[in-house]
């Protein structure tokens, strides 16, 4: 609770009082420096209790953004990654593009139907093709995604060769095996997405680090 000047003053020199054995009054009477030094006390007392106050919600709001970061208590929009194929060879798509698809819902009486609507986030190139082939270590996976349309989104693999001698591709590379359109060239604006099934957020964090500062060549 928060206490005044005027009431610490009062305190104070209630205490004095009875320290002292005399009466309030006589104490302000016999020296008025006395009553300026405890008024001057009692000011000191209040603003360092005010600090105090002010300090003690300085930490609990410090605390608080801590325990509750913005990305946690800050709303944010609906977002999904899709799997989308153009239909030529490639095409680009930007944030003025609207896709939609339907939502069905349903209850004990109806079955009904939501159309929702959403658009990319930044410019895309979309391009008419899909992962074969993936190579790592002594390792030659096929993948074994039932075409170009298929509504899975999982990198779906089997192995199918693996090396006996002591070559390998060292543990910082790997190979991707494209089919693409004839005549598309290099990887320019070309965008891979990796769904990684692991729990291990550390392992996906190392992932993550590496992929930012990998090389692409083809």
């Amino acid at each position: 609770m928060h206490q005044s000047k005027e009431e610490i003053l009062a305190r104070m020199l209630k205490i004095a009082s009875e320290e002292w054995n005399i009466p309030v009054s006589d104490i302000l009477k016999s020296d008025p420096l006395i009553s300026i030094l405890l008024q001057a006390v009692a000011y000191e007392i209040e603003r360092l209790e005010r600090q105090y106050k002010n300090t003690e919600e300085i930490i609990f709001q410090r605390m608080a953004d801590m325990l509750t970061p913005v990305e946690l208590i800050s709303p944010f929009p609906s977002r999904a990654v899709a799997k989308a194929f153009p239909s030529g060879d490639t095409q680009y798509i930007t944030p003025e593009y609207n896709f939609y698809c339907y939502k069905r819902s349903q209850s004990v009486l109806e079955t009904t139907e939501l159309e929702v609507h959403f658009t990319p986030v930044a410019n895309h190139k979309l391009v008419n093709g899909k992962i074969l082939y993936l190579v790592s270590g002594k390792n030659i996976f096929r993948s074994n995604d039932k075409g170009s349309k298929s509504k899975s989104n999982i990198f779906k693999k089997e192995l199918i060769i693996t090396g006996k001698s002591n070559k390998k591709i060292p543990g910082n590379n790997f190979w991707v095996g494209l089919q693409i359109p004839s005549g598309f060239e290099g990887l320019e604006n070309l965008s891979f997405f990796f769904d990684l099934e692991s729990k291990d957020s550390m392992n996906k964090r190392i992932f993550l680090d590496a992929i930012k500062t990998s090389q692409w060549s083809s």
